[in-house]
């Protein structure tokens, strides 16, 4: 095995003279899709940071649920008799998937099978040749059929072909990094599991570099994503998360300080929505708040408790960017909708001088439940509007609420000297609760996000963002497949052809406007 050390885990970081290299974008960022078995963006040339968490299984069941035993990076350890290990990758996405002789590496003793889309074409000592082909085959399926408990299976990579030697120091894959050469900035909330990653407490849990997987704990080191901001030169946006005592922040914002290129900015953000009861995060600043007695009513004190916390980390962030402040940037984030929410947070600790950015969501946003009131279509009612209807709708009626939030904010922004930014926008059409059991309407709100005219709607809302003073806009999400749970992905698949993606040229028409137009 070759010793892991290079770009990636480099503590000195490659200077650039500019924020961004020819082509970035400032105020074009974009928020990386979750590292999933089911991706269908295939961010990574090693295919096992991709896979899903070890599933127990014995002769047949798909599932034991049984703990299997792990070191502490993830690999299986050992296992019972007449029980194995799967993992998968490339999930339901066979006819995208990079084609070719990957090469497998690894340590230890044990006995491997492929399935699926992969097949063994040569066998080695810590490194077998695998075969992954495009087809109906649903996943590549690795079994560990069995395990040398005293020197078990480990440090397993499974490289795309011509990788082996760079992936190391090049880690991300060719079309990855060319789908996004124009982002200014990567928003990493998802690739850090932020929402779910609720054992992030202290520096030895965060993500390492050694994990087998991205997909589960803590998701992706920041040696990474620093690694992708270098390779790119592209700023960052980092999510602190909401449990990370004093020490990981310092840590956590020293590593990026020493890693991330000079040249580049590296954002601060404490969690994401934190108002937002559906999220852990949101729950537990209600409970620390109410335990403070900051307010008599929990929303209200989690309100109060979040701008704490926002203080505490900018001015933890401070003390470590003290010789060099120009290069980081602090947010307090707030929802759109509600313009009464960012006045309530601002009053919960004294952040004028501790935050540069106010950031939003100003979705363009169709919620559609299961039963409609006054103002309010249903399921049943929107699955019964044609495209026309329905584009009409979201123009007319979804748009300007969009601008109103916009404009809100930015008047909020400009009376605090912050920066007005989003962390997240783009449109909002979804189906909630039950109504995602509703076909015709889920098919509806996705085949419109195929439709020409989202893409001038993507235009409109862009263009209002910018000429309501509005910088760095963060769209939601890169790429992702449509399902029932919402069409968020800028494209479907890394493979889709532009001109059948109108968010995505959209936004990429606004993006070189706004460079056109920079001085």
């Amino acid at each position: 095995m070759v010793a892991m050390a290079s770009l990636l885990l480099a503590s000195a970081p490659v200077h650039s003279e500019t924020a961004s290299s020819p082509g970035r974008i400032a105020d074009f960022g974009i928020n990386l899709a979750p590292v999933a078995d089911y991706s269908t963006e295939f961010p990574f040339v090693d295919l096992m940071k991709t896979s899903r968490r070890w599933i127990p299984q014995r002769e047949g069941e798909w599932d034991t649920k049984e703990t299997l035993p792990l070191d502490e990076n993830g690999y299986v350890k050992s296992l019972e008799p007449d029980q194995w290990a799967v993992t998968l990758m490339a999930n339901e996405a066979g006819r995208i998937v990079p084609e070719g002789v990957y090469t497998f590496l690894y340590e230890g003793e044990g006995e491997v099978v492929w399935e699926g889309l992969a097949r063994l074409v040569e066998e080695g000592e810590g490194r077998d040749l695998v075969e992954i082909s495009q087809g109906d085959a649903r996943y590549v399926k690795m079994t560990i059929k069995s395990i040398n408990p005293e020197n078990p299976l480990r440090n397993m990579k499974l490289i795309r072909p011509d990788h082996e030697q760079t992936y190391q120091e090049k880690p991300f894959g060719p079309e990855f990094l060319e789908t996004w050469k124009h982002a200014g900035t990567f928003r990493f909330m998802d690739w850090m599991r932020t929402n779910t990653a609720t054992e992030n407490k202290v520096w030895n849990d965060r993500a390492k570099i050694e994990n087998a997987r991205y997909t589960t704990g803590a998701g992706v080191p920041i040696e990474v994503m620093v690694a992708l901001c270098n390779e790119t030169k592209a700023n960052g946006w980092f999510c602190v998360p909401h449990l990370a005592d004093d020490e990981y922040i310092r840590n956590m914002a020293t590593m990026i300080r020493d890693r991330l290129d000079p040249g580049l900015v590296a954002i601060f953000e404490f969690s994401n929505e934190v108002w937002n009861n559906q999220f852990s995060q949101s729950k537990w600043a209600d409970q620390k708040g109410m335990e403070m007695d900051l307010a008599s009513r929990p929303w209200e004190a989690g309100w109060a408790f979040y701008a704490r916390e926002v203080q505490r980390m900018a001015d933890i962030v401070d003390e470590v960017f003290a010789e060099a402040p120009e290069r980081r940037k602090r947010v307090v984030s707030t929802q759109a909708v509600n313009a009464h929410l960012i006045k309530k947070i601002l009053q919960g600790a004294d952040l004028a001088t501790r935050v540069d950015m106010l950031a939003i969501a100003p979705y363009v946003t169709l919620n559609v439940p299961v039963e409609g009131r006054e103002g309010r279509p249903g399921a049943d009612e929107v699955a019964g509007w044609s495209m026309d209807e329905l584009m009409t709708h979201v123009r007319e009626e979804c748009l300007p609420k969009s601008y109103a939030a916009i404009d809100a904010h930015a008047e909020v922004a400009s009376q605090n000297g912050f920066e007005l930014v989003a962390y997240e926008g783009g449109q909002h059409l979804s189906a909630l609760l039950a109504a995602k059991d509703n076909e015709k309407l889920v098919d509806l709100l996705n085949q419109a996000n195929r439709d020409p005219r989202m893409g001038e709607i993507y235009t409109l809302y862009l263009d209002h963002w910018t000429s309501a003073g509005g910088r760095l806009h963060c769209l939601f999400t890169s790429v992702q497949r449509f399902t029932r749970h919402g069409a968020w992905g800028l494209l479907e698949d890394y493979l889709q052809e532009r001109s059948t993606a109108p968010k995505f040229e959209a936004t990429r028409k606004w993006a070189e406007s706004r460079a056109a137009a920079a001085p």
